[in-house]
């Protein structure tokens, strides 16, 4: 009876540690989310949620700006697939765009008071690179085109983020 009792007791204790041990690893997979710091003409510049699970992904950015007598702000949003991907380095497409948005306040003692908005906005398109340095940190550089309305222009642009990836 000892012997079965014993027996029980070191099943128990070893299944309990293997189950831990299963969950460890899976806590150090990666599920695809990513948060960081992007900049770039095409897809904005800002604090930056991405979630790229597999080979489709979508990246929101956002920055306020507040400065005397200037406030706005820039929202951009893309969307990524990946061409070919590895352990170390990913190869993409991207394509988005960022909308700026500006509000001018001119309070000066010498000019009347007045206001103006300015609205911008500009498309990107292009391949990118993605490396990831250590297991939870990534950094992109994305080479491509832009068009901006205002400008009426297309020209050529480079985006570089770095990603907390969890």
């Amino acid at each position: 009876m000892k012997k079965l009792l014993y027996l029980l007791c070191i099943f128990l204790l070893s299944s309990t540690l293997w189950s831990q041990q299963q969950s460890q690893e899976e806590a150090l997979e990666i599920k695809g989310h990513n948060i960081g710091v992007m900049l770039g003409n095409s897809l904005g510049y800002g604090l930056t949620y991405r979630y790229w699970p597999d080979r489709l992904g979508v990246q929101l950015t956002f920055s306020p700006s507040i400065d005397y007598g200037n406030q706005g702000f820039i929202v951009g949003g893309s969307f990524f697939y990946t061409i070919q991907g590895g352990k170390i380095t990913q190869l993409f497409f991207y394509t988005g765009g960022q909308y700026a948005f500006n509000y001018y306040q001119n309070d000066f003692w010498f000019y009347d008071e007045s206001t103006e908005t300015n609205f911008d906005y500009s498309i990107g398109a292009g391949p990118g690179l993605e490396i990831r340095i250590i297991n939870h940190i990534a950094m992109d550089f994305l080479f491509g085109y832009s068009y901006s309305p205002a400008d009426m222009t297309v020209n050529f642009s480079f985006d570089t983020g770095i990603f907390y990836r969890y």
